[in-house]
C-alpha cells in the first residue's frame, strides 16, 4: 500500500508501507519502490496482510481528522468566526498537510470538485473494514462491539457521518 496522490509518483513522494510472509519478496520490492518514494518501510515479514491493515489505519487517521475539521468548522460558525477561521488556522499550524488541504475544501465546500479525496463510498467501505478488522481482533483482547465503540467514538461517529450523508 501506498500513500500519496499521482502527482507524488512523478516527484518521487510516494510513502510505501510493505509486509510479506517472508523478507525475500520485500526485499527486492524495496529497490524497486525506492525511485518512486521518499520514504518506504517494512511492517512485516511474517505477517503478509499487515501493510494492508496499515493502510486502514492511515486512512482512519483522514477519515477521523476530516471528522474533526467538521465539527470545529460547525462550531466556528456557531461563535460566528465561520469556515474560513478553521482554514486559516490550519494552513498556518499545519501546513502542507491532509488537514489543510480538506479545511479548504470544507470552507469552500469543494466536495465534488477536484480529485483530490475519496469519494464517500470508498470512505464508509474502508471504515467497515477497520470495524470488521477490530471485531475480528476481538477475541485476543475480550472486547465487543460496544466496549470498541466506547473506545473509539471517533470511528463511530464518522462510520454514522458518512452513512448518514450517503442515503
Amino acid at each position: 500500500p501506498v500513500t500519496g496522490r499521482p502527482d507524488a509518483v512523478e516527484r518521487g513522494a510516494l510513502l510505501v508501507w510493505l509486509s510479506s510472509a517472508r523478507a525475500t519478496p520485500v526485499d527486492s520490492a524495496i529497490s524497486l519502490l525506492q525511485p518512486l518514494a521518499r520514504h518506504v518501510e517494512v511492517l512485516s515479514t511474517t505477517r503478509v496482510d499487515a501493510a494492508a491493515r496499515f493502510k486502514l489505519c492511515t486512512n482512519f487517521l483522514v477519515y477521523g481528522g476530516v471528522q474533526l475539521l467538521a465539527e470545529a468548522t460547525s462550531l466556528a460558525k456557531r461563535c460566528d468566526a465561520g469556515p474560513k477561521a478553521i482554514a486559516t488556522w490550519c494552513q498556518f499550524m499545519c501546513p502542507n498537510t491532509f488537514l489543510a488541504g480538506y479545511s479548504t475544501k470544507i470552507r469552500d465546500s469543494d466536495f465534488y470538485g477536484s480529485e483530490a479525496g475519496a469519494p464517500l463510498s470508498v470512505g464508509s467501505k474502508d471504515l467497515h473494514l477497520i470495524w470488521e478488522m477490530l471485531l475480528s481482533t476481538s477475541a485476543e483482547d475480550g472486547m465487543t462491539a460496544h466496549d470498541f465503540k466506547q473506545a473509539m467514538p471517533t470511528l463511530a461517529a464518522t462510520m454514522k457521518n458518512i452513512a448518514r450523508a450517503l442515503d
